[in-house]
């Protein structure tokens, strides 16, 4: 019997050894014990026909028991390939749902400070304190002087932003 080698480390080159020599191999070891199954299912028939009915019929059995035997254990082995394979390519897609999520999740900081940098660029002289809200009223002379005057821009803005709010939610 050959020696198997060592499965791979890496999900990715172990999923490509099953694909393309484990499975494929495993599946060819099915049709030649198909083969096999009815070469006997013939010797029988024929044997049948010109010999001892007894003894064919018990040596039939016993080939039989045999194939199906080996049958049912290849089955099993090349049932376990394609579950390691779909296993494989299943955890695969769920590491790229989460790697869609990161991506999402950095896109959207990214325009966020984005705007917040043209904003600035815009109107400089508007800073505030983050951690302490401005609580007073001001007067129009006090309003127009801390007010950015953007106009059209700011509405041009958060249309064009708002192209990337739907990039990645449709998975």
């Amino acid at each position: 019997m050959d020696a198997m080698p060592p499965p791979p480390t890496d999900p990715a080159a172990e999923a490509l050894q099953l694909a393309s020599t484990e499975i494929p191999e495993a599946l060819d070891e099915l049709g030649r014990k198909h083969d096999y199954v009815n070469d006997v299912v013939q010797w029988c028939e024929s044997s049948y026909q010109s010999g001892d009915k007894n003894m064919v019929l018990k040596q039939t059995k016993e080939y039989l028991v045999d194939a199906l035997e080996v049958v049912a254990k290849e089955v099993e082995t090349t049932s376990a390939k394609l579950i390691r394979f779909l296993s494989l390519q299943n955890d695969a897609v769920e590491g790229l749902g989460l790697e869609l999520d990161a991506v999402r999740e950095r896109l959207a900081l990214a325009k966020a400070q984005n705007a917040a940098k043209r904003m600035e660029a815009l109107c400089p002289e508007r800073k505030r304190e983050p951690s302490q809200p401005r609580l007073e009223v001001l007067d129009d002379a006090a309003r127009e002087k801390h007010m950015c005057t953007v106009g059209n821009y700011e509405s041009s803005l958060q249309k064009r932003l708002s192209g990337f709010d739907a990039v990645g939610s449709k998975l």
